[in-house]
């Protein structure tokens, strides 16, 4: 809700400034985090988050 809202745009703030001073700032919106679907903190599998954290990041090289 408006606690999401808001942390999404503060992290959009931070993000702005860092990439302004040529920086690149990546990111990912957790399962059961953010603007995830589904109960807010309930990750049904922590092997896929895993996964999912792994193939995010290994795109970023």
């Amino acid at each position: 809700g408006d606690i999401v809202k808001r942390k999404n745009s503060f992290a959009a703030g931070i993000a702005k400034r860092i990439a302004a001073a040529g920086y690149g700032v990546f990111a990912m919106d957790y399962p059961g985090f953010g603007l995830s679907q589904g109960l807010h903190g309930y990750i049904p599998s922590f092997d896929k988050l895993v996964d999912g954290v792994i193939e995010h990041y290994a795109k970023v090289r």
